[in-house]
């Protein structure tokens, strides 16, 4: 391939993909508050949300009813140093209202939303929208139904994201998702409350869910009303694998687990334990339920109930973690825990890269049954919180220095973090490029002739490349700031696409 050629095809790749040539808007430090940072914003910017207390307005005092707002723009809203130091407090009122026929290019990354109350959805409402919503602890929100997630004819994606501690006057404490079709990826939800109905997850109106590898544990309806404390489904279809059900509770009735009205569901590679009701079964449904694989009394191919042999938080006993036995649920999937994998919104996510186990060994050979947590996410409990949830991509580049701003004397470098949680990747090109004044410069000689490095990129979920080694910025008599950009990418050895997502650094130099 001719060198013209690979850069036509990569600045294509780079145009045609918004995040790379999007601006980088910082709250508070560039604009006072995410609200007006949103405003400011056009499809495919990245606004990025430093440490602290925020909301719409920016200020923790604010009591308004309706929160952050999309406004319909495919824009990515992020913290920039994760949910336990980003946090979304409307002091009341609601936190995020999505309503702009959002696709899911309209990004919610990296925050804990807590203290909402209104009267549907305390935390995050959703109408008519598809959005992501990734790595976020929704908690501590009340509402008269859906306290949490409040979600209607939409298509949410919901990842990595732990919905706990939220409160339903009403019904459906932790999510409630009516007349959508909705994902719910790696999340866990548990600890929530409701009077009535489902105080984990309610599904309804035609709604069609996918539950794939979430807890869903602890949630109790304190006063009851046909229970299905865990999942409740009425007119719904759902698909639930590699998911752990249980201690859901309620003060009587049928199917603290799952309750199914008028509803199908399809349960595979999943455990159901301890969600003790009337039926001493914890599953109440009148139409359509399969299972399989799963720990769960139910007849079904390959079902048993057995004590599930949980340590520490819903990880399974086992003997080369230090356990004296196996749990039953060990190697007790349908396939290998290679080809056990979620394979939809552009993202492949196998267990193989996943663990059940309290010293974060991947599962292997045949998939374990339940919740899996990525490989570092399983310690022995502590008295305080150590865990965090997990970077939300699952392969690509992101771009780190020290700051977006440099004179004489401070300190500067760049790093290329590649983030791969899918498998080993050999032999793929890393790109490296500076854009400043309309000129692109490649790593690793810094010429505007095309360059890149072949590269291995093992399964690591921070595996860190020095780009540029750390340096003393020089003096310079520049006094006004020039803008420039890096852009990090990894392309098929053919040169033809891109894989994962792609990074971006904007930053600016005297």
């Amino acid at each position: 391939m001719k060198l013209s050629l690979l850069l036509l095809i990569f600045l294509f790749c780079l145009f045609s993909y918004s995040v790379v040539f999007s601006e980088n808007r910082i709250v508070p430090s560039q604009y006072p508050s995410i609200q007006e940072a949103i405003q400011a914003s056009y499809d495919g910017d990245v606004i990025l949300v430093e440490n602290g207390e925020h909301n719409a307005l920016g200020s923790v005092s604010y009591q308004g009813w309706v929160g952050i707002d999309f406004c319909g723009k495919s824009i990515v809203v992020r913290s920039l140093n994760g949910p336990s130091n980003c946090i979304l407090n409307p002091n009341r009122g609601r936190s995020v209202y999505f309503h702009g026929f959002e696709t899911k290019a309209a990004v919610l990354s990296g925050f804990t939303i807590k203290c909402g109350n209104v009267d549907l959805g305390g935390g995050i409402y959703l109408e008519d929208s598809s959005p992501t919503i990734e790595n976020c602890i929704i908690e501590r929100n009340v509402a008269i139904q859906g306290a949490g997630v409040f979600c209607i004819n939409g298509s949410p994606f919901v990842k990595d994201c732990i919905i706990r501690n939220n409160t339903a006057e009403g019904g459906y404490g932790g999510v409630l998702v009516s007349g959508s079709n909705a994902v719910f990826l790696n999340c866990e939800i548990k600890g929530n409350s409701a009077d009535y109905y489902s105080a984990g997850i309610g599904i309804g109106d035609d709604s069609k869910i996918t539950i794939y590898n979430c807890l869903i544990a602890s949630n109790r309806a304190t006063i009851d009303d046909q229970a299905g404390c865990g999942i409740r489904g009425q007119n719904a279809e759902i698909y639930l694998a590699n998911s752990t059900i249980v201690k859901n509770t309620s003060a009587s009735g049928l199917g603290n687990g799952i309750r199914l009205v008028n509803s199908a569901i399809e349960i595979i590679n999943s455990i159901f334990w301890e969600n003790v009701d009337q039926s001493g079964v914890g599953l109440f449904y009148d139409s359509d339920c399969t299972a399989s694989y799963s720990l769960i009394s139910y007849s079904g191919d390959s079902n048993f109930v057995s004590n599930p042999l949980f340590i520490g938080d819903y990880c399974l006993s086992q003997i080369q973690s230090g356990q004296d036995y196996n749990s039953p649920c060990v190697d007790s999937g349908k396939t290998a825990s290679e080809a056990t994998c979620f394979d939809s919104f552009e993202q492949v996510q196998c267990f193989s890269s996943m663990t059940t186990s309290q010293n974060s060994v991947p599962d292997q050979e045949t998939c374990d049954l339940g919740f899996h947590r990525y490989s570092e996410y399983c310690p022995t409990p502590t008295p305080s919180p150590t865990q965090q949830p997990t970077q939300s991509s699952n392969f690509g580049v992101q771009l780190e220095m020290p700051s977006h701003s440099f004179r004489h004397p401070d300190v500067c470098w760049l790093k290329a973090v590649v983030v791969n949680k899918k498998r080993d990747i050999v032999g793929f090109p890393l790109f490296v490029i500076l854009e400043c004044g309309g000129v692109y410069w490649f790593w690793d000689e810094w010429t505007t002739a095309v360059d890149y490095k072949v590269m291995d990129f093992p399964v690591n979920p921070h595996l860190e490349i020095t780009v540029i080694e750390e340096f003393i910025w020089p003096f310079s008599i520049n006094t006004s700031p020039i803008t420039a950009h890096f852009y990090g990418a990894i392309l098929t050895p053919d040169m033809n696409d891109i894989v994962g997502d792609l990074g971006s650094w904007d930053f600016n130099f005297y």
